[in-house]
């Protein structure tokens, strides 16, 4: 009876130890699957931009090379003076809003530099691209 009882902790305390990894790994796919949504959202943006950048090349501020990829300034940025993408503009099913872009000139020349900003499902997941596109 002993041993019986001994065997029946030991099969509870593995079922405990598989339920808790299973609910780990489910966190994992679903932050892994939000990120990607963020991606996704951040990468369309670009694309639009790229194929709209006639229209926003005019309204385009000059490139401040200082700041280019430092993360800490684009996640401190004013991303409500940026072109806010609609659903008119990009189809993204389950994103908590829509990407936004940010399109600078570098210099004189026809060349830019766009950065988007895609939030996945929730809004603690925020994925930031940068392209630079030549303009015929």
């Amino acid at each position: 009876m002993i041993v019986a009882l001994i065997f029946l902790a030991v099969l509870a305390l593995l079922g405990i130890a598989a339920a808790q990894t299973t609910q780990l790994e489910e966190r994992m796919a679903g932050n892994t699957r939000d990120r990607d949504l963020a991606f996704q959202s951040a990468e369309a943006a670009l694309r639009w931009a790229s194929f709209n950048l006639a229209g926003l090349s005019a309204a385009a501020p000059a490139l401040d090379e200082a700041v280019g990829n430092d993360a800490t300034y684009w996640n401190a940025y004013d991303w409500s003076t940026s072109t806010q993408l609609s659903a008119a503009n990009v189809t993204i099913n389950g994103v908590e809003a829509y990407p936004q872009v940010v399109v600078e000139r570098r210099g004189t020349s026809d060349r830019y530099r766009v950065t988007a900003r895609g939030v996945g499902a929730s809004s603690n997941s925020i994925v930031l691209l940068q392209a630079e596109y030549q303009y015929p």
